[in-house]
């Protein structure tokens, strides 16, 4: 995410605030000194567009995901999707009850089903990392287990 984008998501989280507070209505149009941020409340979500890119974060799958990308089985806890100089790239967290080890074991099956190529695969006690890379995506799965299982999906478009 480049260095406007990154502002222009600390302005959101300012303007969620104000918004969530019920003082702004569902959206605002911020100035930031660096050009204008819009800012607008969707459901338990937010969307933040600039001129350098847009980014969408709540606790639903942001429609534009790519269906090819496979995710164990799970509640999606949070979801962002971020736009900027053409390229995508999003970030989705789950929730699940499977172990460390089985979610490892079902996201390389699942990836490889989907054409994609495991590219790192480290299981260790209650955690888990994962890369894997197609023509199009790059992702990255990191598991940890305490309790229940959270499962990080980090996706890239490829270069």
């Amino acid at each position: 995410m480049n260095r406007k984008l990154q502002l222009a998501a600390a302005t959101a989280a300012t303007a969620l605030l104000t918004l969530t507070a019920g003082c702004g209505g569902d959206s605002a149009t911020i100035d930031t000194g660096n050009g204008k941020v819009k800012v607008e409340k969707d459901g338990d979500g937010v969307k933040v567009e600039s001129k350098d890119g847009t980014l969408e974060s709540g606790t639903k799958l942001p429609s534009d995901f790519p269906k090819e990308i496979p995710l164990v089985e799970g509640e999606v806890v949070s979801a962002t999707s971020v736009k900027t100089d053409g390229k995508q790239g999003f970030v989705v967290g789950l929730s699940t009850k499977a172990s460390a080890e089985d979610v490892a074991n079902e996201a390389v099956t699942e990836f490889e089903k989907a054409g994609f190529e495991t590219q790192t695969k480290t299981v260790s006690g209650n955690s888990a990392f994962l890369g894997f890379k197609s023509d199009k995506w790059e992702v990255a799965v990191s598991v940890g287990s305490e309790g229940e299982t959270t499962v990080s999906y980090i996706v890239s478009a490829v270069e």
